[in-house]
């Protein structure tokens, strides 16, 4: 059948890093990507009305511990960008033939990165 002759032309053909056609994989770096650059906007809109202890360690008990720095909030913000981009690393290094792992990578990075993202709005909308 023609479907199943362009599926295994595409098979051999895109041995490369290629993802034009991978909707799911563009989806999730492009969401990724974007809730990284809201992450930034939001600590850059809000840098001047943080107090210089921000609360961030919820899990800890009560008190000084669950504080953090407002300058660590950029280090949380490097990290998940971090995530994200050593997850676009390793999806571009796998073949078409691992289309299934390259979304996981893909889509484990855009979530780690939106959970911070709720995470600072949080904080924001607690502070401010």
């Amino acid at each position: 059948s023609l479907f199943y002759t362009q599926a295994a032309k595409m098979a051999w053909m895109d041995k490369g890093v290629e993802f034009k056609g991978d909707r799911v994989y563009l989806g999730g770096l492009l969401t990724g990507l974007g809730c990284l650059l809201m992450l930034i906007f939001v600590l850059v809109i809000n840098w001047a009305k943080l107090p210089p202890l921000v609360p961030w360690f919820y899990s800890l008990p009560w008190g000084e511990g669950v504080l953090i720095g407002k300058g660590g909030l950029w280090v949380v913000v490097g990290m998940s960008g971090a995530v994200m981009g050593i997850n676009m690393v390793l999806a571009a290094t796998l073949g078409r033939e691992e289309m299934l792992l390259q979304r996981f990578l893909i889509w484990g990075g855009a979530g780690v990165v939106m959970l911070i993202l709720m995470s600072l709005i949080q904080i924001v909308l607690i502070i401010v």
